[in-house]
């Protein structure tokens, strides 16, 4: 079943690099890679518009990256919803 699942997106692209999911770039950075922070806020505001194929990549990016605030009240929301308060 899951050989089935990998030919069923081929094609399909990561709305963050462009990249097919399979080669995606995004969890690569510094001066060789463009800065992709503007392209990356949209695709998170406007995740209606993507297959749930992207969506489960985008959840699996940003469960792999560390981000963090500057400001308190959003790095206290993280934690709360990290604590299993979402709803």
């Amino acid at each position: 079943m899951e050989n089935i699942e990998k030919f069923e997106y081929v094609g399909e692209k990561c709305p963050i690099c462009k990249y097919d999911i399979s080669m995606c770039q995004c969890m690569f950075g510094g001066s060789a890679h463009p800065d992709r922070s503007k392209r990356k806020e949209v695709v998170k505001d406007h995740l209606y518009l993507f297959s749930e194929r992207q969506i489960q990549h985008i959840i699996s990016l940003e469960s792999r990256w560390q981000t963090s605030y500057g400001d308190e009240e959003k790095n206290s929301i993280l934690k709360e919803l990290k604590g299993g308060a979402n709803g």
